[in-house]
């Protein structure tokens, strides 16, 4: 009797599959107060976010006041500035 020849399927290298985006990593330590109260603004929300997406939220938070809050320069000024460069 022949014997059934198997197929070999062709093995994968190890890692992520390519061509799926992935996000930056920022690792970072925090000082037990802040954690403290970034785990109580996160118990008050009504989704529960985890603390890894209430940290983004606050940061998300912060940089669009920030981006409202900046002041703007006046056409004039920008013009003034321009004969500078």
């Amino acid at each position: 009797m022949a014997a059934a020849k198997k197929s070999v399927k062709p093995k994968r290298p190890p890692g992520r599959p390519s061509g799926r985006a992935q996000a930056d990593f920022i690792g970072t330590r925090a000082s037990p107060d802040l954690v403290a109260a970034v785990d109580k603004w996160r118990a008050a929300q009504p989704d529960k976010p985890s603390r890894s997406a209430a940290i983004r939220m606050l940061i998300e938070m912060a940089i669009a006041s920030q981006e409202s809050a900046m002041p703007t320069i006046s056409s004039t000024l920008a013009d003034d500035l321009g004969s500078f460069a």
